[in-house]
């Protein structure tokens, strides 16, 4: 079919991308004009030496473009379309008299060509990384936003920041000391608060790939229209702010902890340390336009050993069938799982129960990451003609009776109220079978299990089990009582309380357990701990089979979090305090008296061959291993089980296999999931 004169001429303006090479990127060149005139660039082929920035932004609506040009030869231009938010983007970066160098990816990548796509897309962490500087577009000034970058600004000036501890140190006497202290003068600065809170409101923080284009920045700023902060200035700030909002300052009157989540979680993932799990379930919520892109957008940041190609011509089941096999295959645990939850409502794509669906966030947080299968391998087989992926577990318990669950952001009345209706009967005569009353098992249910005797004291202040029972009574008899003291415990515990039971309900099973489960659990539902679990899981027959089952989600099953299923009730006076390691992340150690170890008591000697030694890091990427548990400082390294015959550590301990387990008389089986 022959175009029209019109349509030749249109296509004969338009920009035609010259094929990139495959280890090529391509950059731009913003040409120098006066503001809001045409804006006209150069586009040429790079191998990364050219010093260049990169602009992470909101691409905005495709609907009713704008017009760019790019200059050819002979000082012509061509015509190329990009979105109005990009367009005001690029009159805002040009320079009056000199030429701008930059990466923006929807005019360096050719998006009508999904090969080159999936090139560049994978590259994209890199790209970033190597930029001279990453310029962080919030968009144009509007609301105010002057005020609140001077703001922010400000109370970064009066701060220090402390990434390893996560501790915020406000400089006495200063702007910032004087709003912490003088409660009337912090309600005065309500215009700076407001103008922070639109700020925070604005589409950038919701957009799932800035987390990379942030994360790989060597060095950032933040811009709203002719204003900026250095990104390290934002962060300290917006920390404060969120602190102090946790501690409902009367900056919580003006923005809320919905307000500031968005940008704490990018923060949060840009400084610390984040296992793949928890990336996964920090960007869940954020947007992107392919559901691909749930996992490419993120591509960059997980572990090596499941990074996947990205491929724009794969179907969406495809890419997240393979990206959960790769996570399985690689770190030989089912942590994975923890994020497949039964959604009440359907969805349009086809995928195994074991495969989380990752273009709808889940209702509830992923739960703490216990070991209720201990230091344990998990042992998969998969079937790939069937889909099917079998894992090796023990059945705990079987579902008798769920309650109605909680509604995410309902009032702490309400929110009282419906817990009252979970009690379980005999709550303050029975007692639990791990040794405990029902009534402390209750408590410590609805927190998620994470007192002061499992948290320990390194990742702050939780309360103890007494102090949940007492606030517990305190509360439902509608008691007040402003001793500090009272007050501290009843904090902790309403905020905890609200995390671990919205969108979630209470269950009880045929041997007495009781814990929190995903609202679509139902009686009959059968709860397993598989190896290489974290937590254990709920499953559900298949419709018509005695043989095959759907994952439901991960649950909190009360007494069965650290390896009880299999090795049965820890000896009496032990605990089990999780603790800060030497590489920031977190161990699971046994304490009895003044001892602390990682090594399961309950475990027994090391088969022949096997010892014991520690890694400065959890990846055990350290080359140096040690026969000491704690270094000099007396922090603890990770526990690694030595096999002396290939000398070569493993994270997973020898005693914890099928095999090692049936020895103990621990009779396992395949759960067939579909």
């Amino acid at each position: 079919m022959k175009l029209s004169r019109r349509g030749n001429q249109k296509a004969s303006r338009s920009y035609i991308y010259k094929p990139l090479g495959m280890n090529g990127i391509r950059l731009l060149s913003l040409m120098p004009g006066p503001p809001y005139s045409r804006i006209k660039i150069k586009i040429f082929h790079s191998n990364e030496t050219r010093k260049y920035e990169a602009l992470s932004y909101v691409w905005g609506s495709t609907d009713d473009p704008g017009t760019i040009y790019v200059r050819k030869r002979q000082r012509s231009y061509k015509n190329l379309n990009v979105t109005q938010n990009l367009l005001v983007a690029l009159n805002h970066l040009r320079h009056p008299t000199n030429s701008r160098i930059l990466w923006i990816d929807a005019i360096c990548i050719n998006q009508e060509d999904d090969a080159e796509k999936s090139i560049q897309v994978a590259r994209m962490g890199e790209i970033f990384a190597k930029a001279a500087q990453v310029i962080v577009w919030l968009g144009p000034e509007a609301d105010n936003s002057s005020l609140a970058i001077e703001t922010l600004s400000r109370i970064s000036c009066d701060t220090q920041m402390d990434y390893q501890k996560w501790r915020i140190g406000v400089e006495p006497g200063s702007w910032t000391w004087d709003l912490e202290q003088n409660q009337n003068k912090c309600r005065s600065e309500r215009a700076r608060w407001n103008a922070i809170k639109d700020l925070l409101n604005r589409e950038y923080f919701t957009r799932l790939w800035i987390n990379q284009e942030i994360r790989h920045a060597t060095e950032a700023v933040v811009r709203a229209g002719e204003y900026r902060v250095p990104w390290v200035y934002f962060a300290a700030a917006i920390l404060w702010i969120h602190l102090r909002a946790l501690l409902s300052s009367p900056i919580s009157d003006y923005i809320s902890l919905q307000d500031i989540r968005p940008a704490c979680r990018i923060i949060i993932e840009r400084e610390k340390f984040s296992s793949d799990i928890t990336l996964l379930e920090l960007t869940k919520t954020s947007h992107c336009r392919d559901p691909r892109d749930r996992i490419y957008a993120i591509n960059s940041l997980l572990s090596p050993g499941i990074r996947i190609q990205p491929d724009y011509l794969k179907r969406v089941e495809d890419t997240y069938k393979a990206f959960t096999l790769g996570y399985i295959n690689r770190h030989k645990d089912l942590g994975i799982l923890g994020l497949c939850e039964m959604k009440v409502s359907p969805s349009n794509l086809q995928l195994p129960s074991w495969v989380p669906n990752f273009s709808v966030p889940n209702l509830t947080s992923l739960l703490f990451r216990y070991r209720s299968s201990g230091p344990s391998s998990s042992e998969t087989k998969y079937n790939e003609s069937y889909s099917i992926l079998d894992v090796h577990g023990i059945l705990t318990a079987t579902i008798i009776k769920v309650t109605s669950s909680i509604p995410d952001g309902i009032q702490s009345s309400e929110l009282l109220a419906l817990i009252r209706l979970w009690e379980p009967p005999g709550l303050f005569t029975k007692a639990y079978w791990d040794g405990a009353s029902l009534f402390e098992a209750f408590v410590s249910t609805l927190i998620g299990g994470q007192t002061e005797g499992v948290m320990g004291e390194d990742f702050g202040d939780f309360p103890s089990v007494d102090e949940c029972t007492s606030v517990y009574m305190r509360l439902m008899r509608d008691e007040e009582n402003d001793a500090s003291e009272n007050l501290r415990a009843k904090t902790l515990f309403l905020l905890l309380l609200r995390r671990w039971t919205s969108g979630r309900a209470f269950f009880t099973t045929d041997n007495g357990y009781i814990g929190l489960c995903p609202v679509a659990s139902q009686p009959g539902d059968q709860v397993i701990v598989a190896l290489g679990a974290d937590n254990p899981l709920i499953l559900r027959l298949a419709n018509g089979s005695e043989h095959y089952h759907q994952v439901v989600g991960e649950c909190y099953l009360h007494g069965m979090m650290h390896g009880e299923a299999f090795l049965g009730r820890l000896p009496v006076g032990w605990g089990v305090p999780i603790k800060h390691g030497v590489d920031g992340s977190f161990r699971h150690t046994y304490t009895h008296g003044n001892a602390v170890m990682q090594d399961d008591p309950r475990l027994g000697p090391l088969p022949e061959k096997w010892i014991l030694r520690y890694s400065g890091n959890s990846d055990l990427s350290d080359e140096d291993f040690y026969d000491e548990e704690l270094n000099a400082e007396g922090e603890i390294r990770l526990l690694v089980f030595w096999d002396t015959d290939t000398n070569e550590g493993s994270r997973f301990d020898p005693r914890l296999t099928s095999a090692a387990l049936r020895e103990r008389g621990v009779s396992l089986t395949y759960f067939h999931l579909v």
